[in-house]
């Protein structure tokens, strides 16, 4: 089991550089539920979001919700970590919580201090440049989304 990041997400899904290297790490990994809404919140539109939150769901990825042990372990790890975001805080969290590794694409976690092993999938990423389009395809009763 992986620990996906946002950025590491969202480099999957927005077909960027590093999106490559997350494919193989879908199946059984685990986003955290807020980093879930960093990723479905970089959509501009609901139905992206939706088609995006069912095709990480179909590839296996599981979302584990925010505890009341995380929230002390991020506020411990902003001491130590302050140009994290709240949002790499919660991965670093889950991933301790989970004794894991996460997979990121963002370069600032290269500074991080915690017990997290983490990997970089990419170069450093920036805001999304391409729009994602979705279809649905229907088969017999069951709906599955697709990014293309």
């Amino acid at each position: 089991m992986t620990v996906l990041d946002a950025s590491a997400v969202l480099a999957f899904l927005m077909g960027e550089s590093g999106a490559e290297v997350v494919e193989p790490h879908l199946a059984g990994s685990v986003i955290g539920a807020a980093n879930l809404c960093e990723v479905l919140g970089r959509f501009p539109h609901a139905t992206e979001a939706i088609f995006a939150d069912a095709l990480l769901e179909s590839l296996g990825v599981r979302v584990e919700p925010v505890t009341v042990m995380d929230a002390r372990r991020v506020a411990r790890l902003r001491e130590a970590n302050p140009s994290l975001s709240l949002g790499d805080r919660l991965g670093l969290s889950l991933a301790e919580r989970l004794d894991d590794g996460v997979l990121t694409a963002d370069r600032a976690w290269a500074q991080a201090t915690s017990s997290a092993r983490y990997a970089l999938s990419s170069q450093p990423r920036s805001r999304p440049t391409s729009r994602c389009t979705c279809t649905v395809e229907a088969r017999c009763d069951q709906t599955t989304a697709r990014l293309d």
